[in-house]
């Protein structure tokens, strides 16, 4: 669950750079709101979100920023811990943005407005139809922005930043030289784009201003989204639910930052759709909660991932050179001409089958989907199964990764090629394959039937929950965990060469094999005692003083390892 704290982490507004009293100022001010509304407002975090989307955060940090600059006389008069009365007095987001907007209108009226030299302002870029973009170059050209604009940029709040290197200060004129749109950029990002009184500008200003910029495409968003409009890679401008067949985009196109998308006038009947013979240089992204589904057209290209959450209908021939991640999403089947990278994501999807044609992956996440059948001799980097994968082939092989979850009816994987990692969590093997040297092995709660004659394990064995009550004879560089088992002995020659660690938390052992060196460590807690730590020898000795068969422990959260 999201706490107040993460929330101002999350939706920060503060620079770097700032006064130690605007930060105690702005998050002592805001926590006191959150904690408040977020007992009473279930929607708290979404309109705290909204509020740092629109920009009144912003707005009420300027707002501080000046008057910490300027030594307003308000923040002296403070309350018995020390906190300015007017922001006591605020009990939301709303009341505070009252205060803002006041004092503003009260430091412009203050700006007088004079003719400006190239001292500072200078020419950024000269547009069509008489319009140009200057550079703001000092705290007075700050000002009477501010002044014709109705906005925060002036009164001393932004001073600071014009002497940093990556902050770009820029306003949109027309031919008689009055501002129309404000830009605040920090390297190839867009702090904020404010129209006049803070609010977005004018869509014709909007796509003026935007059309001399160097921003990364992904940034732009924000502001397409509040006119509706997307330009392509030509610099054509097209309503976002209306693009044109052949439509082109040089970047990660996210239809997940239009959350208005069901709002435009051509999203018939819920369906957003990708025109015929798109082409998307980046990723393209899109989540279940733009609701609606997304509809893609023949001959697509995806020059990056396609990462879905969502209803999505696929047409029977694209490329994606990227992986494919579907998430609680409602495809069924990936069509055999839709071409793609080496990684599939289907975790918890209606996902029914794979795609035939297709043997190799690096990755193949199938956990949670409706995928009954694993075809013959995929060969695979890391391929994980769940509960719903009923029919399993002969021959597999898995180049780093195995893990198989909440299935209980596994055939035998004896002639599987196991190379790197296996994990098993609440499943039932009927057998593993011989020679068999991994990197990792856990078992949780899982069982097999018929284990290989040896196991190699360069690193850590987890035998969590075991429904085993043997252990298959194993040499171990690492750790062994015997956690939660009913395993009380391990018979003379099981764990050969071993000089690792043992860990076993709640488990019975009375015994453990000739071969296991006095010198092992093991991180002891007998129930009800203190835990400590002591080695295999000295264990051996207790054991056999207090002739008792088995010690039950607990855990130790210290990487430690007890019997």
């Amino acid at each position: 669950m999201t706490t107040v704290q993460d929330a101002l982490k999350q939706f920060n507004v503060l620079r770097p750079n700032d006064d130690d009293r605007v930060i105690e100022l702005f998050n002592g001010t805001m926590e006191r709101i959150l904690t408040k509304d977020h007992k009473r407002n279930p929607n708290w975090l979404q309109d705290y979100a909204e509020a740092h989307s629109d920009g009144r955060l912003s707005h009420i940090a300027d707002w501080l920023r000046a008057a910490v600059v300027n030594n307003d006389a308000w923040l002296e008069q403070v309350d018995d811990k020390g906190i300015p009365k007017k922001l006591m007095k605020c009990g939301d987001i709303a009341r505070l943005m009252v205060e803002a907007d006041k004092a503003m209108r009260k430091a412009n009226q203050r700006i007088e407005v004079a003719q400006l030299d190239a001292d500072h302002e200078q020419l950024y870029a000269q547009l069509d139809d008489g319009y140009s973009v200057v550079k703001l170059l000092t705290p007075e050209a700050l000002d009477r922005e501010s002044k014709q604009m109705q906005h925060c940029i002036g009164h001393g709040g932004y001073d600071q930043r014009l002497f940093t290197a990556r902050a770009l200060f820029l306003s949109l004129r027309d031919r008689s030289n009055n501002a129309h749109a404000t830009a605040h950029i920090d390297g190839n990002r867009i702090v904020e784009l404010q129209g006049k009184q803070n609010k977005p500008p004018l869509p014709k200003y909007l796509k003026l201003s935007l059309s001399c910029l160097s921003i990364d495409m992904d940034d732009l968003w924000r502001y397409y989204c509040s006119i509706g409009e997307i330009v392509d890679a030509y610099g054509k401008w097209h309503p976002i639910d209306a693009l044109p067949k052949g439509f082109k985009y040089n970047s990660t196109l996210n239809l997940t930052k239009y959350n208005n998308i069901l709002n435009l006038p051509n999203f018939h009947d819920g369906v957003f759709n990708l025109p015929e013979d798109s082409r998307i240089v980046g990723s393209l992204q899109r989540y279940a909660r733009v609701g609606g589904q997304l509809t893609i057209g023949e001959g697509t290209r995806i020059e990056g991932d396609l990462d879905i959450h969502g209803r999505l209908a696929l047409p029977e021939n694209m490329e994606i050179t990227g992986r494919i991640h579907l998430y609680d999403s409602n495809l069924k089947r990936i069509p055999d001409g839709v071409k793609f990278g080496s990684s599939l994501n289907a975790f918890s999807s209606d996902l029914e089958s794979l795609p035939e044609n297709k043997k190799y992956y690096d990755e193949l996440f199938i956990e949670g989907s409706k995928v009954t059948d694993l075809p013959e001799d995929l060969d695979v980097g890391c391929l994980r199964v769940g509960s719903g994968t009923k029919n399993y082939p002969k021959r597999l092989r898995a180049r780093d990764e195995l893990r198989i979850c909440f299935n209980k009816g596994c055939p035998s994987l004896a002639k599987w090629d196991i190379s790197n990692s296996l994990s098993l969590v609440s499943a039932k093997i009927e057998a593993l394959p011989e020679n068999l040297s991994l990197s990792h092995f856990t078992m949780k709660h899982s069982t097999v039937e018929r284990f290989p004659e040896l196991i190699e394990v360069m690193g850590k064995a987890t035998f969590t929950g075991s429904e085993i009550t043997r252990l298959p004879r194993m040499k171990i560089q690492g750790t062994l965990i015997l956690d939660n088992t009913a395993i009380s002995t391990i018979p003379d020659g099981t764990l050969p060469d071993f000089r690792g660690q043992i860990h076993c938390v709640y488990s019975e052992i009375a015994y453990f094999p000739a071969e296991l060196d006095d010198n092992v460590v093991l991180h002891i807690q007998i129930y009800g005692q203190e835990p400590h730590k002591t080695t295999v020898g000295q264990f051996r000795k207790k054991m056999a003083k207090a002739k008792t068969s088995s010690v039950r422990v607990q855990n130790n959260d210290q990487m430690s390892f007890g019997l």
